[in-house]
């Protein structure tokens, strides 16, 4: 088994390559260099950072498509791959100053070293990820609701903490049922639906969500969903009170096949703008598996946040393009927030990587 060197220099499993060098899939055509060597006993951390300032240099030379370093997990042994465009760009390598450099660092080092050199002669690229995003809702009966929080918040950060896990929160239904019942609705969003399904092999996932078993018990109910845009900026663990509750509002509309992609321009021109919005959490754009009904979700930090962003004048006349789909008749709902962890601050467009939302009912 092989494992990748962090960039803390600790063995990392299953890691993309060492990140700010560029590396790139090697194609068929290019040569690869394997150099194994067998590093002092204690050594192990000044060889990463000697490997890490050397590869830097190695980077600029002519040929070079990449480099990894790694690592034989529970030894001494680590492994130097680098990728090049040509047997003749990897010979002049080895005559160069670049070289030198590279043996200079690691030759006190190391007790051993062997090298092998490879063509590739073919390259298949991983199947990529759709990113998804499980919705589940259950109802506490009247005066469990505050157990059903505790409970969410003791097993929410175990689930940040997987592979993948991009987003927790926890929405609350502002009205109570007729036996005092309340409905709840925990998101949770993943980059990938491998990392999802992952986590839910994991034998610590079930032991994990123990404390929220006794609102998982039984009858669910599935809706799929296309993630097609998604802002998510706030990277805090925010626990929300009740002095000022934050406000999840969503919108329901049907738009025709040959009306969506005019439909998501006009929509990412009013995020756009309401993102910068004071008391903005995020917006986020979806559309139902038989591609007919997008989902509008916009999370702010108190309803009065959102009522003054609509009477905003820039952001009405954003939304008068948008009423063609809207006068006809629309489901609005409005959630209160509860929880939220938001950990990717960057503003994603996920269209073209067909994104899933799972939207899972449990009474």
């Amino acid at each position: 088994m092989t494992v990748t060197i962090g960039p803390n220099g600790v063995a990392e499993p299953d890691r993309a390559p060492v990140p700010d060098l560029g590396v790139d899939t090697a194609t068929p055509g290019t040569v690869r260099t394997v150099l194994r060597m067998l590093v002092r006993e204690g050594c192990e951390e000044e060889f990463t950072d000697a490997w890490r300032r050397a590869a830097h240099v190695i980077a600029a030379v002519p040929g070079q498509v990449g480099q990894e370093l790694m690592r034989e997990a529970g030894s001494r042994w680590f492994a130097v791959v680098s990728d090049w465009t040509s047997r003749e760009a990897v010979d002049a390598f080895g005559r160069s100053a670049a070289r030198e450099t590279l043996t200079e660092a690691l030759r006190d080092l190391r007790e051993d070293a062997e090298r092998s050199t490879y063509e590739v002669l073919a390259a298949v690229p991983a199947r990529p990820q759709r990113p998804v995003r499980v919705e589940i809702t259950t109802t506490a009966a009247a005066g469990e609701g505050e157990d059903l929080e505790r409970a969410w918040l003791a097993v929410a950060p175990h689930i940040q903490a997987a592979r993948g896990n991009v987003l927790e929160s926890l929405v609350r239904s502002p009205s109570v049922g007729a036996a005092g019942e309340t409905e709840y609705r925990i998101s949770s969003e993943w980059t990938g639906d491998d990392d999802f399904g992952r986590w839910l092999a994991d034998p610590d996932h079930v032991a994990h969500g123990a404390p929220m078993g006794r609102w998982y018990a039984h009858d669910f109910r599935k809706e799929v969903l296309h993630v097609r845009q998604v802002d998510l900026r706030d990277a805090s663990f925010a626990p929300v009170g009740d002095a000022e509750e934050a406000v999840r509002v969503e919108l329901s509309t049907h738009v025709p096949h040959e009306d969506q992609e005019e439909f998501e321009q006009l929509w990412r021109d009013v995020a756009e703008h309401v993102r910068h919005h004071d008391g903005n959490l995020l917006e986020e754009l979806l559309r139902s598996e038989d591609g007919t009904t997008y989902r509008i979700c916009s999370e702010w930090r108190s309803a009065g946040h959102h009522a003054r962003s609509l009477a905003d004048e820039v952001h009405s006349a954003l939304v008068v393009p948008l009423l063609r789909w809207l006068a006809g008749g629309h489901d609005e709902r409005q959630h209160v927030l509860r929880q939220a962890s938001v950990r990717d601050a960057s503003y994603r467009a996920l269209a073209a990587t067909h994104g899933t939302t799972l939207s899972i009912a449990a009474r």
